[in-house]
């Protein structure tokens, strides 16, 4: 080994070691520079008394845990790690610490907001008295504090709300990525804080792992300790809300620990509103970590009187901080209606998810009680437009107040919790909302010959404080769940449709929508910014549409399955609908094309692998096919589409579903005939296109289409399909006109018919638009025909030219149509 390798592999071997050390040192600066700046403000002089928590005894809650743990995991674990876990999961409480930290937050809370005072530093008046005396004072009972999560202060805001009301500090549950440094867990323990393992998966430790977390939880439960909770935090979109509005979770770890106590414990909901939230950018664009640094209230200056004793980067450094006060704007925070966990699961007995079930009755009250500030209501009233006048603003934002009263009423029975300006009129909010929006540079003042005017700067932005006057819940995972398998153009213009109708219409307020792709980019995609990343820039997703990261998070209780993948992942897509389905539901098939191995239909292969898999509960099988061009549908440009089912209930639900005024769905009874109109009309849409690039004839062209149509009817007549189908539906017609016309298989034999070999068409093809699904398709229509005996010369033609590389000619087109048999079929 050479002396500079074995300096690299060195520097490798001891970068963590230097790295830790360094941050540590780091860690300590830091938070000695923030105790420094506490005791300069004095605050501590305006706090209550401080009252130490009663530390847990860590060896006997151990015990207690492994004690319980014997009796339900099997005897080969390595008892040693499982007593390891334990440990790490259990906090270190320390009172020094704890009041040290105290301080510094209190201090941090009051620079950070708005006209912060002591007592209620973050919310307007002592309200919500009346909820907090419904919380016991006995200290046997735990009390879990559940709360909202939209920022990165929301820990310590909720974490001072609790003490300042003499809660105490409850335990909070943090993931360890967060806990990335030996300094800082060892703070974070000391604060009362639980670690727990997030991204742990599904395999044999995961489950050991969640056994023993949720064991944990119960035996502190037991001894009456309280918790803080964000029930959001356990949601796949991430922890904090990315689009301002409320989620219920999907993940409860903790909750079910404590609900596996024999002991009852009591939910508190605390709602938390902020006028500003410097990381919007972050979360909504999901980029610029450090973008919220530029918004600073107030200019950096040195401060002469702050020189002496200090040295430069002390002093550099306060004045930093102090540049940073009242970033927040105001913080609100509400306390909803404390309910005991026993009682509320005793009125709901026949509940399979009960920890989901506590954690959405929570999101429910903390959405009832939750302030509604001025930036959401003049965010929402300007979402839409490029620009908006200030008369036309100030009669919109009375529209959205009027909104979200009509919404509470509807409900929750009560009045919505607006701030203090609310009381002041319409114009004193849109003067508020104004600067708040407008300091975070989401929107700028301007004026056009006299008329004042606002313009827009960041439309998903002020979409996201826009959403926070929907009070509305979103869960991924309803009663009445929507999944869409395939996140391509056609699927995700279908989520987008579908998701618009559940937004709009009061009908499917308790319905969700998910969709899956095997590809994570696009998952995490819209995941991170809400668009979909390689189409339809700039088209939001709705806020009720939820990425899925596995086929089993998507499929499992989906009601309905629309699959939208490539033919080829077919068969593939409804394997793992077989293997995670858990109930009866509808299977729409919006693929095109034919089963890769066996050339059959999609719903002949769909059947085939349901019956072998042998289901207990019923799939029931629909087809959706038309002219679809996605880019013209996600627009709202009038399009049609035909869905076929032998269940005329079942179709008629799906259509309610799916059709809206621009996109209008007709019904048939003829699933096998409008599959295989979908899947035939590529090659025929390539071959005309391929025909018509040849220069033949209009009188030609009349011909093509209608030895094409007999053709068809031949083949869905051996298949046993309709033959009207494929002349007085909107199966075939329109979506072959529309792919011969716009489609890619239009556009392909096109190219093809410049009389290139196929070898060179499909290279020069493939460059420029990715995918040929004339390709796969005409081989399958080609087998399927032999297969049923059927004559179809210009499916014959077609595979000629794209699979044997034969040339195209006049000739042949012709032959392709003096072949036809002159019977009609």
């Amino acid at each position: 080994m050479s002396g500079v390798e074995g300096v690299i592999v060195f520097l490798l071997q001891n970068i963590r070691e230097y790295a830790v050390r360094f941050g540590s040192r780091y860690i300590d600066t830091l938070v000695e520079f923030l105790d420094d700046e506490t005791r300069a403000s004095g605050i501590q002089q305006r706090l209550r008394p401080f009252r130490p928590q009663i530390s847990i005894d860590t060896e006997a809650v151990v015990h207690e845990v492994m004690t319980r743990l014997a009796e339900e995991l099997p005897t080969h674990v390595d008892w040693r790690n499982v007593e390891q876990e334990v440990r790490d999961i259990l906090p270190t409480y320390d009172a020094r610490a704890h009041k040290r930290f105290r301080d510094i937050a209190y201090f941090l809370l009051d620079l950070f907001f708005d006209q912060s005072g002591c007592s209620n530093f973050f919310t307007e008046t002592p309200s919500d008295i009346a909820n907090l005396k419904l919380v016991p004072t006995d200290t046997t009972v735990s009390r879990v504090i559940a709360a909202n999560h939209s920022s990165n202060i929301d820990d310590i805001l909720v974490g001072d709300l609790a003490d300042s009301l003499g809660l105490g500090l409850g335990h909070f549950a943090a993931g360890a990525n967060l806990m990335f440094l030996p300094e800082v867990e060892r703070i974070m323990k000391e604060l009362n804080v639980i670690k727990v393992k997030r991204s742990i998966g599904e395999g044999e430790q995961a489950r050991l792992y969640k056994a023993i977390l949720g064991k944990t939880c119960e035996v502190m439960t037991n001894r009456g300790e309280d918790f803080i909770i964000f029930p959001e935090a356990n949601n796949r979109q991430g922890a904090r809300t990315r689009n301002g509005t409320l989620r219920l979770p999907e993940r409860l770890r903790v909750v079910d620990g404590i609900l596996d106590s024999a002991k009852d414990a009591i939910m508190i909901p605390v709602a938390v509103s902020f006028s500003r939230v410097p990381e919007y950018y972050k979360l909504v664009h999901g980029r610029g970590t450090y973008y919220f640094l530029r918004h600073r209230r107030h200019s950096l200056r040195l401060h002469r009187d702050n020189m002496e004793g200090n040295g430069v980067v002390r002093l550099l450094a306060h004045s930093l901080l102090m540049s940073y006060r009242d970033i927040y704007g105001r913080a609100c925070a509400s306390v909803g209606e404390p309910f005991s966990i026993k009682e509320f699961l005793s009125s709901h007995p026949d509940t399979a998810e009960p920890a989901r079930l506590v954690a959405e009755e929570s999101v429910r009250r903390i959405a009832k009680v939750k302030k509604v500030m001025p930036s959401h209501i003049v965010a929402e009233a300007i979402e839409g437009t490029e620009r908006i006048s200030i008369p036309h603003l100030s009669q919109q934002v009375q529209v959205e107040i009027d909104k979200v009263v009509e919404y509470h009423r509807k409900t929750f029975a009560s009045e919505p919790n607006f701030s203090y300006e609310f009381g002041m009129g319409p114009r004193t909010v849109m003067e508020v909302g104004l600067r708040d929006i407008g300091l975070m540079h989401i929107i700028r003042r301007g004026q056009m010959f006299f008329r004042h005017r606002v313009l827009v700067n960041d439309r998903d932005a002020l979409a996201y404080y826009g959403n926070m006057t929907d009070h509305r819940l979103y869960s991924p995972d309803f009663d009445n769940k929507v999944c869409v398998i395939g996140a391509g153009q056609w699927g995700y213009t279908l989520a987008y449709l579908i998701g618009s109708k559940f937004l709009s219409d009061p009908g499917y307020r308790r319905h969700s929508i998910v969709i899956y792709d095997t590809r994570r980019e696009i998952t995490d995609g819209l995941k991170e910014k809400g668009v979909h990343p390689l189409f339809f820039q700039g088209m939001q997703a709705p806020k009720i549409v939820y990425p899925k990261f596995s086929y089993k998070d998507a499929i499992s209780n989906a009601k309905v399955i629309i699959v939208a993948t490539p033919s080829s992942q077919f068969e593939m897509v409804v394997d793992n609908i077989c293997k995670y389905a858990s109930r009866d539901l509808d299977l729409v098939i919006a693929t095109k094309g034919f089963a890769r191995e066996t050339a059959e239909l999609l719903p002949v292969a769909a059947r085939k692998k349901i019956e072998k898999s042998k289901l207990t509960h019923h799939i029931h099988i629909a087809v959706l096919s038309g002219a679809n061009i996605a880019s013209e549908v996600i627009r709202g440009e009038v399009c049609t589409t035909q869905l076929a089912g032998q269940s005329a209930e079942r179709i008629a639900e799906l259509k309610k579903l799916l059709e809206n005024s621009r996109f209008i769905v007709h019904t048939s009874a003829d699933p096998l005939g409008t599959s295989l109109a979908g899947a035939a009309k590529n090659p025929y849409a390539t071959m005309y296109a391929a025909a018509k690039s040849l220069g033949m004839g209009e009188n030609y062209l009349g011909e093509f289409v209608m030895a094409a149509t007999e053709e068809i009817i031949r083949l869905g007549n051996a298949v046993g399909a309709n033959p009207k189908t494929f002349t007085e539906s909107h199966a075939w017609w329109p979506d072959l006109h529309a792919t011969s016309m716009a489609g890619r298989s239009g556009k392909f034999g096109a190219v093809l018919g410049q009389k290139r070999t196929s070898r060179r068409a499909v290279q020069s093809f493939l460059e420029k638009n990715g995918t040929i699904e004339t390709y796969d398709s005409i081989a399958s229509l080609h087998r399927l025909a032999q297969r049923m005996g059927v004559k179809m010369p210009i499916v014959e033609l077609g595979y000629e030219m794209i699979h044997e590389d034969a040339e195209p000619s006049k000739a042949k087109f012709e032959h392709a149509i003096l072949a036809q048999p002159r019977e009609k079929s």
